[in-house]
């Protein structure tokens, strides 16, 4: 029985260390460390509008600005092959491409006459142009203005993106 209880000792022994090494800075991913990564990033609603899933890997150094913030710093300590799902924020993305211009206003009567109702906050579709609904204004006239948003969503929605470390070349620095 002694010699039982020795075995387990060392195999605890063991998969303490194996443990305590897969668990250090050594395996996860810090800045100045190069990684590659496979991505889905989705749009609220759930829909892809950015994935390399089927293609090659994004190869880039933490904390470089090579890539969005939200995933520049959203992989920093993942390790290699794991996967995780993170929210980014527009601010944290792509608001950057965010063009004020876009906004375009739409005589109310127009939405009307097409049975569309804006709603703040809300998509529309006129034709084949999609907007979020900013808000409304009336001009001097009394005449009633839908302001439509017409940037693309990932510009200003908060994305879920879903990361695989692919690859992890620590940085010589770390």
């Amino acid at each position: 029985m002694k010699k039982t209880l020795s075995l387990i000792g060392i195999f605890s022994a063991i998969t303490a260390i194996v443990f305590v090494a897969w668990c250090s800075k050594e395996n996860t991913v810090q800045i100045g460390d190069t990684v590659e990564v496979t991505y889905t990033a989705t749009l609220p609603n759930g829909t892809i509008f950015k994935t390399n899933e089927t293609g090659d890997t994004l190869r880039f150094v933490v904390g470089s600005g090579e890539v969005i913030a939200g995933l520049d710093e959203g992989v920093i300590d993942m390790k290699l092959n794991s996967t995780d799902v993170m929210s980014i924020a527009a601010d944290k993305a792509y608001y950057k491409e965010y063009n004020p211009m876009k906004i375009q206003k739409v005589a109310k009567v127009v939405l009307d006459m097409a049975k569309i109702t804006a709603i703040e906050g809300k998509k529309v579709k006129i034709g084949e142009a999609e907007g979020l609904v900013k808000g409304f204004e009336k001009d001097d006239q009394g005449y009633e203005y839908v302001l439509l948003d017409m940037n693309d969503p990932y510009t200003y929605e908060t994305l879920t993106y879903k990361v695989t470390i692919k690859a992890l070349e620590k940085s010589t620095n770390n």
